[in-house]
């Protein structure tokens, strides 16, 4: 084990960042700018990786403008909708970095954030951000709780409600997940499976940059069925397009 942060020099090592897209055009190039900006703090050998997740607009249209600007970007446009956590797998099989950054659209958690999560992970398996002023309403902050405090008396797992997809994770961690693909269901749950040491730290939690969540209440009640069955996903993911994958 070593520490991925050196303070005077840039590190060698290879970060990708892995983003499921799904209804945010508008802060598609806003994201690959600064997380460009930040990445490039640590190392000059990155990658961004889009995953849109069957966007109902012109998201895709927007990522190949951006691919135009930024050779590090890498996308995949999925052929059907098969929600977040899907996309965020495939995201991670074709990422090549001993460092992988995990981080929504939306946002509300700033890639600025990413060279301090990596200098406090320091010698540990992951990171993950917890939502410092969570920007949501009582009702969804207290339903992550439940439904977390449920999960661990089902699947004996505990995990800090939080946190959410951002963090920090390395390759060994990742591989961990990637070997237990069959059971994916919930990308949170599948990080804290590997039973890896980690730890977290506070990032600001702003409001969204563009639009409401597609996340209704509905949603989460469902997605918290879905994970808490024995329901599997998709195994078959399919693509109809890709950029310099």
């Amino acid at each position: 084990m070593f520490n991925y942060f050196t303070s005077n020099l840039k590190s060698s090592t290879k970060i990708s960042l892995i983003s499921p897209v799904y209804k945010s055009e508008k802060s598609l190039e806003k994201l690959v700018s600064e997380s460009s900006v930040a990445l490039s703090k640590y190392s000059n050998d990155f990658e961004i990786i889009l995953i849109n997740d069957d966007v109902p607009n012109s998201s895709w249209e927007e990522i190949i403008r951006i691919s135009k600007l930024h050779k590090n970007l890498k996308a995949v446009c999925l052929d059907k909708n098969y929600g977040q956590h899907t996309a965020i797998l495939e995201g991670l099989k074709i990422s090549s970095g001993e460092l992988v950054v995990v981080i929504d659209c939306d946002l509300q958690e700033s890639p600025a954030a990413i060279p301090h999560l990596i200098k406090k992970m320091g010698n540990l398996d992951y990171i993950l951000a917890e939502r410092e002023n969570r920007k949501a309403p009582f009702s969804v902050i207290f339903f992550s709780y439940l439904f977390y405090a449920v999960l661990k008396i089902l699947k004996g797992v505990s995990i800090n409600y939080t946190t959410a997809n951002f963090g920090v994770f390395t390759r060994a961690t990742i591989e961990a997940v990637l070997a237990n693909k069959k059971e994916f269901k919930y990308f949170p749950l599948a990080i804290a499976q590997t039973k890896r040491k980690s730890t977290t730290m506070n990032v600001v939690h702003s409001d969204r940059f563009e639009g409401k969540t597609t996340y209704s209440f509905k949603i989460r009640l469902k997605l918290a069925f879905y994970i808490l069955s024995k329901a599997k996903p998709l195994q078959n993911v399919l693509t109809k397009a890709s950029i310099n994958v």
